[in-house]
């Protein structure tokens, strides 16, 4: 009997197996992901004040339901004149709007699913940051559409499967290391 080439096996197939569960786990597992897209338009001139547009589009752009859902907008020095919430009637919402802030509290939404929301607001400077936004549901922080920000698990993982089928591509005709991994059985 060769342990060498017995427990030389038994640790590639027990790598192999884990990270293959593990692979298979993570990209299986359904999880909600909020996302939120923010469009603000250049000034129109008033006669003493500036006003502008902001759109924010939010969505659910997970494979889960996202529960209790909130949409905080809010102004520091800009008042708010007008605003437009579109979303599905047949999603339970409540809406909290004042000059300064828009609260938006969704029950839920499925995957796919969102609201889009348009503030004209007011600024006495020609330059304005628009709204500080903040959106978050049970168990998750909504992100930024665009912001750089990406999930890098994925690349990871292809590019260690990859480098792991190269590796093994490379080296088995070799005879050297055919008879060092699986001593010389073949």
């Amino acid at each position: 009997m060769n342990w060498k080439s017995i427990f030389i096996t038994a640790v590639v197939t027990g790598v192999v197996t884990i990270a293959t569960g593990t692979f298979l786990y993570w990209v299986q597992t359904e999880k909600p992901q909020l996302t939120y897209n923010s469009i603000q338009s250049i000034p129109f001139d008033d006669v003493s004040n500036k006003l502008f547009i902001q759109q924010i589009e939010i969505k659910n752009t997970g494979n889960k339901t996202a529960e209790e859902i909130v949409l905080m907008i809010k102004f520091t020095d800009e008042v708010i004149q007008k605003s437009q919430i579109t979303i599905d009637n047949a999603i339970p919402n409540q809406k909290i709007i004042n000059d300064k802030y828009i609260q938006l509290n969704i029950t839920n939404l499925n995957p796919g699913e969102g609201a889009k929301i348009s503030v004209l607001y007011q600024s006495s400077c020609a330059q304005s940051n628009g709204a500080s936004i903040s959106l978050r549901a049970k168990g998750i922080t909504g992100k930024s559409i665009g912001t750089g920000q990406k999930d890098s698990k994925m690349p990871i993982w292809i590019s260690l499967i990859a480098a792991y089928a190269g590796v093994i591509a490379f080296f088995l005709p070799i005879k050297r290391v055919k008879y060092l991994f699986f001593g010389g059985l073949s």
